[in-house]
């Protein structure tokens, strides 16, 4: 009985596989940038002193790199396990 190794992710696919590492490693760093400016009582003060308006984009902007932070991770992971959805 003989069984045959599963493919390994190589050729072509490096190219989109790195291309999401490196997207991976952009989203967490722009994370940790948010993380660190919400750390200082400094950023609280200026954005208390915001527009709403501003507060709202600044909001959303958070909002949506923890999106995109999160999406990465599943694609990459998707990717990885070579799941059908992944195109």
């Amino acid at each position: 009985m003989t069984t045959t190794p599963p493919q390994r992710i190589g050729g072509w696919l490096l190219g989109p596989l790195a291309w999401l590492l490196v997207a991976l490693l952009s989203a967490s760093l722009a994370l940790l940038l948010y993380v660190m400016a919400l750390a200082t009582p400094q950023t609280f003060k200026t954005l208390s002193g915001q527009e709403t308006g501003n507060l709202l984009l600044w909001g959303i902007s958070f909002i949506t790199a923890i999106a995109m932070w999160y999406y990465t991770l599943w694609l990459t992971i998707a990717f990885f396990k070579r799941r059908r959805c992944v195109p």
